[in-house]
């Protein structure tokens, strides 16, 4: 909504409440936005870390350990 005040107007139009209104409509659109944003990051994160770790201990993606080539070594 756009107000054009020209001319003498100007002095007895009062645009202030809708100005407030505006800008508190404004202030909180941002805020609920900034909060889902932020709630969607949280659980895109804990989401890939609970899809890294490994269901049975092992990776099929990871090096082999240490102790695993030895033993493997010894048979």
């Amino acid at each position: 909504m756009k107000f054009l005040i020209s001319g003498g107007m100007a002095s007895t139009k009062d645009i202030t409440s809708v100005v407030t209104s505006n800008m508190r409509k404004h202030l909180a659109k941002q805020k609920w936005k900034q909060a889902f944003h932020a709630t969607s990051v949280i659980r895109h994160m804990q989401r890939l870390k609970f899809d890294s770790k490994p269901a049975n201990g092992s990776c099929s993606d990871c090096p082999p350990s240490s102790t695993a080539q030895a033993s493997a070594n010894t048979k």
